[in-house]
């Protein structure tokens, strides 16, 4: 069964055993991978359509990532999820800069002051923004969900006095950070979330 039929019979996709839903959600996985893969890319030389195809397989993996994180956190009632890498996890609910319509995605926070979060638009050390990076600097204010209570904040991207401040404090948490800096031509921006 996959997220298609059980859209067509009005079923919701997280309902039942979870080997039923695992099932499920794999079969719309492999869906997309299908469709990724046999996707005709016009570009004007070999190297071109290999960089288009491999982006847009980066992209269906955060993707693919992104949807089975939600559901695990969603099928253990927060009890499986809630943290990775020793780092807390959210949801950040963003406003899409071009549609307007609300995004979410699963975000680690390797920093938490407070009230304050810090957020690292890292997407693995790939050299574009993260398209939720790219929402909240449109649209700064924002909604997460962290520890199952839900805030509404306002995001702004940390300046470099404040970036050389906090990157040691996020790299000693989770030291991949450094390393995805050192992948990617661009400077990883930190975004300061704050309450309104």
């Amino acid at each position: 069964m996959t997220t298609e039929s059980c859209r067509r019979r009005g079923q919701p996709f997280l309902k039942g055993s979870f080997s039923r839903q695992l099932r499920a959600f794999v079969g719309s996985v492999n869906v997309a991978a299908r469709r990724i893969r046999d996707h005709d890319v016009v570009a004007d030389d070999g190297y071109r359509q290999v960089m288009v195809r491999r982006t847009s397989v980066t992209d269906f993996s955060f993707k693919a990532l992104n949807a089975f994180h939600k559901a695990v956190l969603k099928i253990s009632l927060g009890r499986i999820g809630a943290s990775a890498f020793g780092m807390p996890v959210i949801e950040l609910r963003t406003t899409g800069r071009t549609s307007g319509v609300t995004r979410t995605t699963m975000l680690t926070v390797p920093v938490v002051d407070g009230d304050r979060l810090v957020l690292v638009a890292s997407k693995g050390g790939n050299d574009r923004d993260p398209d939720w990076f790219l929402n909240l600097v449109a649209h700064p204010d924002v909604e997460v969900t962290i520890n199952g209570e839900r805030r509404k904040l306002r995001t702004r991207v940390a300046t470099s006095d404040e970036k050389t401040e906090l990157w040691p404090r996020v790299v000693a948490t989770y030291k991949s950070y450094a390393s995805y800096q050192r992948h990617t031509k661009r400077d990883i921006p930190l975004v300061i979330c704050e309450p309104r």
